[in-house]
């Protein structure tokens, strides 16, 4: 068995002459994984300890980086009280639904959630008028929330559809209304990977 680090943890490959696997190292240079076995039997004991201790180091100092640069990622949207994470149509036979998914940055647990969007067809024109579908929460704070709604629209012309604003009403009783720009929008694969790294 061949030990390794990654994200901060030690890891073991199987020593097999016969395994021909290609990896990348740095630069993208090729190796095979006979080229790291052939390295590492010609070290001495005290230079395999080393290496292990900064191989280790490395990668940990590797994972705080990627675990900050998605967090940032992430937090960057805090300042707007939400972010959406996704907004799609789904289809239904001859009728077209809608799909919402969000996160809650504020400090407020959301009661009720209405987004207010259009739909546009395969060449990008409207469909039709605005719409506008209310979700039921709780969401609380730092908390996603997830909604379907089924024959938004009675055609299945509808290829995207454009998220304009949410109309918020929180458990205190109190209301916002935020219009929905770029910022807002918030990577899944970010989560994932923020939830993958915290593990």
């Amino acid at each position: 068995m061949i030990g390794f680090y990654f994200d901060g943890k030690k890891y073991y490959m199987e020593d097999n002459s016969e395994n021909e696997n290609v990896f990348y190292v740095m630069k993208g240079e090729q190796k095979q994984l006979a080229d790291v076995k052939a390295k590492i039997n010609s070290l001495s004991a005290a230079e395999k300890d080393s290496l292990d201790s900064w191989s280790k180091r490395y990668s940990e100092v590797y994972m705080r980086k990627l675990k900050s640069e998605v967090y940032d990622r992430i937090f960057s949207k805090e300042k707007n009280g939400i972010a959406i994470i996704s907004a799609f149509p789904t289809e239904d036979y001859s009728f077209t639904g809608a799909e919402f998914k969000i996160l809650n940055f504020s400090k407020k647990t959301i009661k009720y959630i209405t987004f207010n969007f259009y739909g546009k067809n395969a060449v990008k024109d409207r469909v039709g008028i605005n719409m506008s579908r209310k979700g039921i929460g709780p969401v609380e704070s730092l908390a996603s929330g997830a909604w379907s709604f089924d024959n938004v629209w009675l055609t299945d012309i509808v290829e995207t559809l454009k998220l304009v604003s949410v109309n918020i009403i929180y458990m205190d009783g109190s209301k916002r209304t935020v219009t929905i720009t770029d910022k807002h929008w918030l990577d899944q694969e970010d989560l994932d990977r923020l939830n993958s790294l915290m593990d």
